[in-house]
C-alpha cells in the first residue's frame, strides 16, 4: 500500500533582510550609531493583521519560501506563472521558463538558490527528475534526480539539502525514501524508510528529523517519526495509525507532527510517552506545522476548530491555548512558513484571508502604524555596532528592558536587564532596537554582521 502526499513545502514571509557590505559598514557606521526613534511612533508588535500580495495568483498554491532578500517564492497549479513564481514586494514573475508542473517543496539556500520538489518531471526545459535548482537564472537539475515524487526537501547552515519522498533511488544511488545531496552527488541517509516518507524538518540545531511509513510486525504500514543521529536514525516516540503530513520540533526539542489521524486529534506532540493531541487538536486534517521564534505553533489544514473555538484552517497555540488568526482563511491552508522578523506566509485554497480578498497567497504579520521621528541621546551607547554574537548597552539608567525589531517593524527578540545581549540567531542585516528606561523608551539602530 502506498500513500501520495501532496505534502505542502515551506511557507514564505516577505520582508526585506537587508545585507550590507562590510566596507560600507563601517563608512555609515557613524550615521546608524546616532539614530534613535521617539517610543510613541514605534511599530506595534503587539496585533497582527492579514494582508494580500497583490492580486495574488491564478489558481491554488502548494508551497512558498522566502528568500535571503526577503522575496516570496510560490509553487502551485498555476498556469499563468509557469507553476513557480516570485513576489518582489510589488508584482509576480515567473522564474525562468517554469516548471511542467507544480512543486510540493521549495527551500532556499544561504546565496538564494532555489531548490523545489514536487511530482514535475522538468524546469525549464529540462528533465530533471522530481528535483531542480534555480539560481537567478537558469535552472538546472540535480545529477539524475529520483525515479519517484519529492515529498520535501530542507537545506541546513551547510547548505546541505536532504530530501524525503516516494523515492528508491537518488542520482543513480539506492535510497529508502530519504536521501542527501551535498552540492556534488546524492547519498542514501542509512536505512532510511519501509515505505514513503511523507515530511522532514531541522531543529534550530540542525538534526534533522523525519516521519515516514515502517512495516508493522502483523504487516501494517503505521507513520514513524525518526531523528538521524551519529550516522544512523533513532526512533521518536511511537508509531502513529495514519499518514503524517508535517513535523515540526521546538526549541526544547518537543516533537508535534501533523497529519490525518483524528484519533489523536490531527496534531498531536509527543509528551510522557504518548502521542496527545495538542490543547485537544483541531477538526480537520493537519497539512502543515511550524513554530515561530517565541515558540507559538501554528497549524494550518483543512479544519474550522482547534481545541474549543473557531478558527477557519489556520491557528496558533501558544502552548496553553489556541487563539484564531482574525478569521482566517475562507478554504484550506496548504502550506506556511515564518519570515525572520515573525510574519508568517500561507498559501492553499482560498481567496480571502481575514475578509480581504488575497487568492491563494497571504501574509499574517504587524505593520508599522507611523513614519519615525528621529531624536538624538548621547547618553546611551551600544557596543561594539555593528554587532556580531553580543552587545553590551551603556547607560547612566538601569535599563529595565530590550526588545529588538526587523526593520517591518516585527519584534524578533525580547531581553530583561542583561550584562550582554545575545544575538547569534539573528541573520544579517539592519535592526531596530527599543530601550526601555525610566518611564519612556527610546531606539537605536544596529547592524548585525
Amino acid at each position: 500500500m502506498k500513500t501520495r502526499i501532496v505534502f505542502l513545502g515551506l511557507l514564505i514571509l516577505f520582508v526585506a533582510n537587508i545585507k550590507l557590505n562590510m566596507a560600507a559598514t563601517q563608512n555609515s557606521f557613524q550615521d546608524f550609531r546616532q539614530f534613535e526613534i521617539n517610543s510613541s511612533q514605534m511599530p506595534k508588535d503587539d496585533s497582527a493583521s492579514w494582508s494580500a500580495l497583490g492580486a495574488g495568483l491564478g489558481s491554488d498554491c502548494s508551497c512558498i519560501a522566502v528568500d535571503n532578500d526577503g522575496n516570496v517564492i510560490v509553487s502551485g497549479s498555476f498556469f499563468t506563472l509557469g507553476h513557480i513564481a516570485k513576489w518582489d514586494g510589488t508584482s509576480w514573475s515567473q522564474l525562468g521558463e517554469g516548471l511542467s508542473g507544480g512543486a510540493s517543496t521549495i527551500a532556499i539556500d544561504s546565496i538564494n538558490n532555489v531548490y523545489v520538489g514536487g511530482g514535475f518531471y522538468s524546469a525549464g526545459g529540462v528533465v530533471d527528475n522530481y528535483i531542480a535548482k534555480w539560481d537567478g537564472t537558469t535552472w538546472s537539475s540535480l545529477g539524475t534526480g529520483f525515479n519517484d515524487y519529492c515529498a520535501e526537501i530542507v537545506i541546513d547552515d551547510d547548505g546541505v539539502l536532504y530530501a524525503a519522498g516516494d523515492f528508491t533511488m537518488a542520482g543513480g544511488v539506492p535510497v529508502n525514501y530519504t536521501a542527501k545531496w551535498d552540492g556534488t552527488s546524492w547519498s542514501a541517509l542509512g536505512d532510511g524508510f519501509d515505505e514513503e516518507c511523507t515530511a522532514i524538518t531541522l531543529d534550530d540545531e540542525g538534526n534533522v528529523y523525519a516521519v515516514g511509513f515502517v512495516l508493522s510486525k502483523d504487516g501494517k504500514y503505521l507513520a514513524r517519526v525518526k531523528r538521524w543521529e551519529n550516522s544512523t536514525w533513532i526512533n521518536v516516540g511511537s508509531a502513529v495509525y495514519n499518514t503524517c503530513r508535517s513535523i515540526a520540533v521546538d526549541t526544547a526539542g518537543k516533537v508535534y507532527v501533523g497529519g490525518v489521524f483524528g484519533n489523536i486529534g490531527f496534531a498531536a506532540a509527543w509528551a510522557d510517552s504518548l502521542w496527545k493531541p495538542v490543547g485537544g487538536g483541531v477538526s480537520g486534517i493537519c497539512a502543515k506545522l511550524t513554530i515561530d521564534k517565541e515558540g507559538n505553533l501554528y497549524a494550518g489544514g483543512q479544519f474550522t476548530e482547534a481545541g474549543s473555538i473557531t478558527v477557519n484552517h489556520i491557528a496558533k497555540w501558544n502552548g496553553s491555548e489556541w487563539s484564531a488568526l482574525s478569521s482566517g482563511l475562507n478554504g484550506n491552508c496548504y502550506n506556511m512558513t515564518l519570515s525572520d522578523d515573525g510574519a508568517l506566509y500561507v498559501c492553499g485554497y482560498f481567496t480571502t484571508a481575514g475578509g480581504i480578498e488575497a487568492n491563494y497567497v497571504a501574509r499574517w504579520g504587524n505593520e508599522i502604524t507611523s513614519v519615525p521621528t528621529l531624536d538624538f541621546l548621547d547618553d546611551i551607547k551600544i557596543s561594539p555596532n555593528p554587532v556580531g554574537s553580543f552587545f553590551k548597552i551603556e547607560s547612566q539608567d538601569d535599563i529595565p528592558g530590550v526588545e529588538i525589531f526587523d526593520m517591518a517593524g516585527n519584534k524578533i527578540l525580547s531581553f530583561k536587564n542583561e550584562e550582554q545581549y545575545r544575538v547569534s540567531s539573528l541573520k544579517s542585516g539592519v535592526y531596530l532596537i527599543k530601550i526601555s528606561i525610566k518611564n519612556a523608551s527610546v531606539i537605536k539602530k544596529i547592524i548585525k554582521i
